[in-house]
């Protein structure tokens, strides 16, 4: 995979996080309100709803912030490792053959 195909794909991944969070915020309001017009409890399960569905778009945030954490981890440690593999002639350079 090219990198700007790989750039393309992290940037749906991440993006995405913003429509999940609108849809777990609005679908939870949306089922609160609908409980709250069949029993006529009127701000009580749209509330709860909406803690809900806050508590959910939080998570999600959390989930991709760890992912991203574990992709950029990994890949300084692949670089690292190449790092390692190509010597280094900063320290042969003041010697004189």
């Amino acid at each position: 995979m090219s990198e700007k195909q790989r750039m393309w794909k992290l940037a749906g991944q991440y993006s995405s996080v913003g429509v999940e969070m609108a849809i777990c915020v609005g679908l939870s309001v949306w089922l609160g309100m609908w409980v709250d017009e069949k029993l006529g409890t009127d701000p009580g399960f749209s509330l709860f709803g909406f803690v809900v569905g806050v508590g959910a778009a939080t998570k999600a945030v959390i989930r991709v912030t760890r992912r991203f954490q574990r992709h950029t981890a990994a890949q300084d440690q692949s670089s690292a490792d190449e790092s390692e593999l190509v010597p280094d002639d900063s320290e042969h350079r003041d010697e004189q053959p």
